[in-house]
């Protein structure tokens, strides 16, 4: 990924964030916990989507990455050729 990407790691960034952050950064892991518990409930599997401060966040609730990528590039075909 180069530097100019607009994706970037919600983990990365709390870790690089100064202290006054830390409890911002607190509530934003407990919603996208939140968030992934209630897609694990209703759904087989699910990613969740956010922005912070202009930057993408993904989150899913499975590990397999190529699952991931062929969903988010199944959303972003929906998302192009729906709206």
């Amino acid at each position: 990924m180069d530097n100019d990407s607009k994706v970037v790691s919600i983990d990365a960034y709390r870790k690089k964030a100064p202290l006054t952050k830390i409890k911002e950064m607190n509530n934003i892991f407990d919603a996208s916990d939140n968030v992934l518990d209630v897609l694990c409930d209703e759904f087989d599997e699910g990613i969740a989507i956010g922005l912070l401060e202009g930057q993408i966040q993904v989150s899913a609730t499975f590990d397999d990455l190529d699952l991931l990528v062929d969903m988010l590039e199944t959303a972003l075909y929906n998302v192009r050729n729906e709206y």
